[in-house]
């Protein structure tokens, strides 16, 4: 009985020695990636723009540090880059075609840019492409507290962005969020999220490599002869060889999150005419120029060369009122301005006299102060405005005073005097334009 159960520990010392050689060999020729990990750089643009700007909304720091993390991912024996990928993007609002050009121009300046400063020759490299980057879009209303949120999110899963009616593309989508809520919720978005969405985004995946272990294989174990009368015990089985500790590597910082930019400024242009003006049958137009966040230029022009029904009655005039205007928001609401004025006139109203600057060639000349207030007409249409002024000069006049008939005589000949009045009173309607393009 002794005999056969020192044969079977001998046997077993065997068999627990090859397993543990099998063993040594799998992990000797085991090299895998543990894990996988991704680092990513966002670079934005101002609207309209494909321009890198190192000052704008910090894109240089977020450029040095992540070139930096990735020339030492580049150094380190145990990490790998496993895959490069880019996208330029452009915020929905504007044309989609003028879009598509602006997020490839974006995707092609950033790329070519960040080949100079790191070399991606043994990766693969993907581009990708998102014209209107609705997805984003989606990721930003979900994580906010939006006005009609839930409604916003609705439209963005369930609408289609391109659609084919009538041999056109169309975009359901983009034309559902500008009607909702008479278009509360994409002025809102605009301001708010459309900024973010005008960027170019690299992300690279790297890997945590396990390094390959070649440990000498173990000493061949010669076996004793056993004797039957007294059979030496089996000898113990060698212990397997312990195994190298893995290195540890410390994981590539995640980049700091970065605040969504303010919406950038950009200038307007407002195409105005004043209804008390026409009730007067002085046609007129004018034009208002944003300068700044708080100051515009105003240009109205007024003519009228008609009687009013009667040729004793007529208030002929032809005038120009250069302006400049502060604004106490940034757009819209109450202004104070001050105004120039020039002004050739014929002015009859009924009586014995008509008055005329003097040859018909002699102006008032003057200017003053005026107060206004402007206002959007409708929340769906907001470039539609109404606007209220009031306001009054001072002018230096040379006129003359003739008999109140057709081809009535002189009665009086040139006076000059200075003249208090009201030379600025309207309710205007206008329509603005944006000078440059906002998105993208």
């Amino acid at each position: 009985m002794m005999y056969r159960l020192n044969t079977y520990r001998h046997r077993l010392g065997r068999v627990m020695r090859k397993l543990a050689i099998v063993t040594a060999c799998l992990l000797s020729s085991y090299s895998a990636f543990a894990q996988d990990k991704a680092d990513s750089l966002i670079i934005y643009f101002r609207q309209g723009y494909s321009i890198y700007e190192p000052d704008f909304k910090g894109n240089q720091q977020r450029m040095d540090a992540f070139v930096n993390r990735i020339h030492d991912i580049q150094k380190d024996s145990l990490l790998k880059i496993i895959k490069v990928s880019y996208v330029g993007a452009a915020s929905p609002e504007g044309a989609r075609a003028n879009n598509e050009i602006l997020a490839k121009k974006r995707a092609a300046v950033m790329s070519n840019y960040l080949r100079n400063r790191i070399s991606f020759a043994n990766n693969a490299v993907e581009s990708m492409l998102r014209t209107e980057d609705y997805i984003e879009l989606a990721n930003l209303v979900e994580a906010s507290n939006m006005p009609y949120r839930d409604e916003v999110l609705e439209i963005l899963r369930t609408y289609p962005t391109e659609q084919m009616v009538d041999g056109v593309l169309r975009n359901p989508c983009k034309t559902a969020l500008i009607n909702l809520r008479g278009g509360q919720a994409w002025q809102y978005m605009l301001k708010n999220f459309y900024p973010s969405l005008r960027r170019f985004k690299m992300l690279v995946v790297v890997g945590i490599e396990r390094p390959s272990y070649d440990e000498p294989a173990p000493a061949p174990v010669v076996e004793q002869p056993a004797v039957v009368e007294t059979p030496a015990p089996a000898p113990e089985p060698a212990p397997a060889p312990a195994p190298t500790p893995e290195p540890v590597v410390e994981p590539t910082p995640a980049p700091a999150p970065v605040p969504a930019p303010a919406p950038v400024w950009a200038p307007q242009m407002l195409i105005k005419t004043n209804a008390i003006g026409w009730g007067m049958a002085i046609s007129n137009l004018a034009l208002e120029v944003e300068l700044a966040k708080h100051l515009s230029f105003n240009l109205p022009v007024y003519y009228s060369g008609v009687d009013y029904f009667k040729s004793n009655t007529k208030f002929r005039i032809f005038g120009i009122y250069p302006e400049f205007r502060y604004w106490f928001k940034e757009r819209d609401g109450w202004f104070i301005g001050a105004h120039g004025g020039l002004a050739y006139y014929n002015l009859a109203l009924g009586g014995d006299w008509r008055i005329q600057d003097t040859n018909g060639t002699t102006p008032a000349l003057g200017g003053g102060l005026n107060i206004g207030y402007r206002m959007s007409l409708s929340k769906k249409h907001p470039r539609w405005k109404v606007e209220f002024t009031l306001g009054g000069g001072v002018y230096d006049v040379h006129y003359e005073k003739f008999v109140n008939e057709k081809d009535g005589p002189k009665a009086q000949g040139s006076v000059n005097k200075t003249a208090f009045a009201l030379d600025n009173v309207g309710v205007s309607f206008s329509y603005s334009i944006d000078l440059k393009k906002r998105n993208k």
